[in-house]
Parts: structure tokens; C-alpha cells; sequence
């Protein structure tokens, strides 16, 4: 019988840690299934072998639905969630050694989770095991659904290992085929990939760290290795993908594969459940190359956390997340100050690093704020903890507009950024906002008003920028694919790409034409299918325009900019930043406010520094509030 509930009081079950490298670990006690839990916590050194446990994965819960647990003789409050965790992990007969922040934090002690913080990597990394607690399974369809998913692993997996390339025909159907269509099973895998523990920021660290990691769902496991498997076969086979769409089927595979996997290749782990799965690891091999810190926290922005700091701390276990030369992390965590002051050195801190500074910009984004003229400052400070679609700079992508990187240089003071740059350009017309349903083929998504125009997206956006100055449609159609930025500029073809972009015309106008008559059950021309496949790439990098505008500038050029820019604004290049950026004028000031990063046509390979050398520009320092 447990003693009278009361609320946590941490120096009731807390002795203080001797140093930065210890840990607590739990004693998990043993009961039957009805019992209360009971534990006790232990302090060890970090990488004690002589102690193995296993750490648990787990989202907190609603902190107001809480439950009592017996710890270090006390009763003490936790969230339903991990009460739930416990029970189901407890052994009946003997103890158990496992790790939880909520419990082996003390949480109400701002220097012991920022000392806790720094050492998250080496718990999960040093943990025999992790097990992922999703939630409870109160439909009881957790069963069905682990069994759906690696049965269809298994299929494809045999057959991806006996041809040697991923199986273009993947049939659905009802029994003898080897996977099924039964589209409430399905949909059962859709509830599993929107449960809330796959949108929590901490867990993409702390799996990435694992050497096995074991997914519950109510009283049913799995290898959490099978889920990411299917995503991979999702992601790489358009016929599977494309049957379960037919049957109403949506599995979130692309925040496992293009988010959760792509922040994982920033982590070294010798040997991991990544590794266990053929498509899982050869996905992993192909995308070898560590992003930029920044990128990892660009990514992890669709992510969700309690406290907005931990869109950057809970990635402190990234080897991107140290200093090359010094090995000492980047970023201190810094808990009680308060989030803007975070964001704040979190920013300088960046910025003094010779290989993240020159990116550090590009995550600023200010499309969140309706009124455009009440920009958040500094203004250069990004908000990570604020999703942005759609990046124009990357590592990868051949942009160098600011020239090399080694030429970047920041200098904080106060609150304002002092940089080197060319401001060489001024905003004189934007276009309506680019949706990335509006330049899809599928007229069905288009928005009630573009539906009515009688025009498509593109050609819309043409005719308004038409009736306000010339407009090459190379330059156009080039601006609006951002240049082609995942494409080798030795290996681009003016040929191939007018082909392809007339080829994605044909299909949007047809597609109009069709909804003009009144006939929108089919909306596609008769292409050959491998300019179907052309013309569906060029709709899937139109999306990268999502939430921006095209504009015209005084000096003829034109470009993709945020969606908040107005006219008036300036664009500008920062010496070593691969793209340039929109600023807003501060009135009575010389001093600018950072509106965010841009695709400007003509600028992107270096042509405004070539420009500075014959006399044209000048640098200047450019002060940012």
C-alpha cells in the first residue's frame, strides 16, 4: 500500500550528484501488474559498465494527469504517461535498472539540468537498451499493427535482397498476396506514426544514440528498426506509396525518412539498429555526410518541445554539435534564462564558429508574424522553435553568392550584428504568395480562388509580373526552381530543362482546361511516362517556393523571396553566406532589420563579388537590430 500522495518535493528523494560526470539511475522494484510502483535511485558514474541499464524514450504527458509512485521511501508525483511506462516495464520477480529525465533530473534545479543536459548523449549511447514508450493501446491495435508491418518488411526485404534493387511492382491484395490491403489494418500503422512520441524533439537524439531500441505500444513491442524500414520502402517505392494513398491510408513516412534520418546521419554510433534492416541501411549509407549543425536544428524545427530551448539542446549529442578544433560543445545549455535570451547566445555562439557562422542566418524566419512591420528582435536571432518550410541555402546546394565561407566575419554589439556585405538592390513589386498545393497537378488542391482564374499557378504569377516589366521566360522558370539547387551546374541542360518545364505546362493548362469544361477525373496529358516523372519533379521543387513571392527589383532582376518582404525592402549579399538576403530599412536609422533569406536570379554563383572588383559595388558594413 503506497503512504499519502503528496507532491514532489525534489531534497525528499534528491542527494546532491558529486559531479558533471554522474548520473542516477532507477531501481525499478519488483510487483505484480496491480501493484504501486516503487523504485529507488542510485548514483553512478557516467560509462560504470558494472551497472548496465536501459534508458526509456518517452513523451512527458500532460504534467496536470499525474500519478504517485513510491521513490527513495517517498511518494512523489509523475505523469501518467511514465507511471504507465514503469508498469509495463517492471519485472515481477526482480528488479530492473533503468533511466528516466523526469525522474533521475531533478527537475526543479537549473544547474543540475544544465550540467544533466551536456551529458544526455553519454546516457543513451551508454545504455544497454532503449526502450521507446509510445503510449498506452486502449483500441487494442497495436497487435495488428506490428505484425502488418513486419510481415510487409519481410516480403520486400527478401525480395530487395534476392534482385539487388528496390521492387518497382508491389502488390496489394487479399490473401495469397503476400501483403495485405485490408485498409482498417493499414490505417492502424497511420495511427502509429501520428502518435505524439514520433513529433517530440528529445526522442530523434535519443534513438539515433541506441544500440537497440525496442518500440511499446501498450503490452506490444517491436523493433523499432521495422517502422523506419517501411517508411524507407514508402519513401522509395512510389507504386506502394501511391496503393495505400488509393485506400485512404496517410503514414507519416516522410518526417521518419526526410527529418528523423537526416538529423541522424549528424550522429556517430558504432553500432545501432540502423544497421539491422537492408533498405534501412542502405538509406543511411547513401545519405552519409554530416549536416551542419544549423541544418540539424533547421530540421528538428518541426518538432516539438516544452520548453523552446530544447529545440537546440536536445541535439547536443550531434558530433556537429562540438568544436572541431577545441571538441568542446558549440552551445552550453542554459536553462532559467528564458527563451530569447537563450536564442540569443545560442545565436553568438554560432556565429563565432568558423564552420556554422556562415549559415547561421539562412534559419532566420519571420513568416510567422502576420503584420510585417512588427518584426521580432534582433531580428537575426532564429526562432528554433518555429517550423520553416522550404529552405533556399544548404551545405549541399551549389549556391555562392557571398563567395567563399572563409570570408564570413560577425561582430556582435548589444543587440545589434555588425557584417560585411554588398547592399546591391531595392524591391519594387511582389507577386501573391506561392502554396505548394497551388503549382501541384492535382487541381483538386488548388485554392477556390486560383480554381476560378482560368489560369495556373505559374502562368497567373507570369501575367501579373508581365503587366510590370519584361519578364525572359528562361529567367522566369529558372527563378522558380530556385536554379535547380540539388543539381550540379556542370551538369545542367537549358535544353532538357525547357523540355521539362514545357512539359509541366502542358499538364497544369490541360488540367485547367479540363476543370474550365467541367471534366476534373483526369488531369493529365498523354506524356510518355518518363516525362511524367520530369514534370512531377518540377512540381515537387516548385513547392520549394511555398510561403514566398516573386518580386521584381529597381535593376531588372527578379527573384524568390519570404512572403513578408515588401517593396521598398533591399536585397543584399553577406561576405562568405552562400545566398543573399532581404532587408527592411529601419527609418531615421542606417541600421537594418533581417527579413530572411532569397533566391535572387543572376547573383547566385558570385556575380555581385566579380562586380565589387570592377568598381560597380562597394562593401560596407551592414548593422543588423
Amino acid at each position: 500500500m503506497l503512504k499519502r500522495k503528496r507532491e514532489l518535493e525534489p531534497q525528499i528523494i534528491y542527494s546532491p550528484i558529486p559531479g558533471p560526470d554522474y548520473i542516477r539511475i532507477i531501481k525499478l522494484l519488483p510487483g505484480q501488474k496491480t501493484d504501486g510502483i516503487k523504485c529507488k535511485l542510485v548514483i553512478m558514474p557516467v560509462g560504470d559498465d558494472t551497472q548496465p541499464y536501459e534508458a526509456i524514450s518517452y513523451v512527458w504527458g500532460d504534467p496536470n494527469d499525474t500519478a504517485p509512485i513510491e521513490c527513495n521511501g517517498s511518494i512523489v508525483q509523475v505523469t501518467r504517461n511514465l507511471e504507465d511506462a514503469l508498469r509495463i516495464f517492471r519485472y515481477e520477480t526482480r528488479e530492473r535498472t533503468l533511466w528516466a529525465d523526469a525522474i533521475c533530473i531533478n527537475q526543479q534545479d537549473s544547474e543540475e539540468k544544465n550540467q544533466q543536459v551536456r551529458r544526455m548523449d553519454q546516457v543513451f549511447r551508454g545504455a544497454v537498451r532503449v526502450l521507446a514508450w509510445l503510449a498506452t493501446d486502449p483500441q487494442g491495435i497495436a497487435g495488428d499493427c506490428f505484425q502488418l508491418i513486419v510481415e510487409t518488411n519481410k516480403h520486400l526485404d527478401q525480395r530487395y535482397l534476392e534482385e539487388g534493387y528496390v521492387p518497382i511492382y508491389v502488390p496489394l491484395g487479399n490473401l495469397p498476396f503476400p501483403i495485405e490491403d485490408n485498409k482498417d489494418h493499414w490505417k492502424k500503422v497511420g495511427i502509429l506514426t501520428d502518435l505524439e512520441w514520433f513529433k517530440r524533439a528529445w526522442i530523434v537524439q535519443e534513438i539515433a544514440l541506441a544500440r537497440e531500441c525496442e518500440l511499446y505500444w501498450g503490452t506490444h513491442n517491436m523493433d523499432i528498426a521495422h517502422v523506419f524500414e517501411l517508411a524507407c520502402w514508402l519513401y522509395r517505392n512510389d507504386v506502394l506509396r501511391s496503393q495505400l494513398v488509393a485506400i485512404n491510408v496517410n503514414i507519416r513516412y516522410v518526417i521518419l525518412i526526410d527529418s528523423i534520418v537526416s538529423i541522424h546521419t549528424a550522429y556517430s554510433v558504432d553500432r545501432s539498429w540502423k544497421s539491422t534492416l537492408p533498405l534501412l541501411e542502405n538509406i543511411f549509407e547513401r545519405r552519409k555526410g554530416s549536416p551542419l549543425f544549423v541544418e540539424v536544428l533547421k530540421t528538428a524545427k518541426d518538432f516539438k518541445a516544452s520548453k523552446g530551448e530544447d529545440h537546440v539542446y536536445a541535439f547536443l549529442g550531434s558530433s556537429r554539435a562540438t568544436d572541431e578544433e577545441t571538441g568542446n560543445l558549440l552551445i552550453d545549455p542554459e536553462y532559467g534564462l528564458g527563451i530569447d535570451d537563450a536564442y540569443f547566445n545560442i545565436a553568438c555562439a554560432l556565429l563565432q564558429n568558423r564552420r556554422e557562422g556562415p549559415w547561421l542566418l539562412t534559419s532566420v524566419d519571420h513568416t510567422h508574424y502576420e503584420d510585417s512591420s512588427s518584426l521580432h528582435r534582433p531580428s537575426w536571432v532564429p526562432r528554433w522553435n518555429i517550423p520553416q518550410y522550404g529552405w533556399i541555402a544548404a551545405s549541399h546546394f551549389w549556391y555562392r553568392a557571398g563567395g567563399t565561407e572563409s570570408s564570413f566575419c560577425a561582430n556582435v554589439h548589444g543587440k545589434t550584428l555588425r557584417l560585411s556585405g554588398v547592399v546591391l538592390d531595392i524591391v519594387t513589386w511582389t507577386s501573391p504568395v506561392f502554396k505548394w498545393k497551388n503549382v501541384r497537378l492535382d487541381i483538386a488542391q488548388w485554392d477556390e480562388e486560383l480554381r476560378t482564374t482560368g489560369d495556373c499557378f505559374v502562368d497567373l504569377v507570369r501575367k501579373e509580373a508581365q503587366a510590370v516589366s519584361e519578364l525572359d521566360e528562361d529567367e522566369y522558370s529558372l527563378t522558380l526552381l530556385l536554379g535547380y539547387n540539388n543539381t550540379d551546374p556542370l551538369q545542367f541542360s537549358l535544353d532538357q530543362h525547357r523540355n521539362d518545364w514545357n512539359a509541366y505546362l502542358r499538364q497544369a493548362r490541360a488540367a485547367v482546361s479540363r476543370l474550365n469544361d467541367n471534366e476534373a477525373s483526369d488531369n493529365q496529358v498523354n506524356d510518355k511516362s518518363q516525362d511524367l516523372v520530369r514534370v512531377n519533379f518540377i512540381a515537387s521543387q516548385l513547392e520549394y517556393c511555398h510561403d514566398k513571392r516573386l518580386v521584381h527589383t529597381q535593376d531588372g532582376r527578379i527573384g524568390i523571396v519570404p512572403r513578408i518582404t515588401k517593396v521598398d525592402d533591399v536585397c543584399c549579399i553577406i561576405l562568405g553566406s552562400s545566398v543573399p538576403f532581404i532587408l527592411r530599412p529601419i527609418p531615421g536609422s542606417s541600421h537594418y532589420l533581417l527579413v530572411g533569406e532569397c533566391y535572387i536570379h543572376n547573383v547566385m554563383r558570385g556575380e555581385i563579388l566579380a562586380d565589387v572588383e570592377r568598381g560597380r559595388y562597394k562593401t560596407e558594413t551592414i548593422t543588423l537590430e
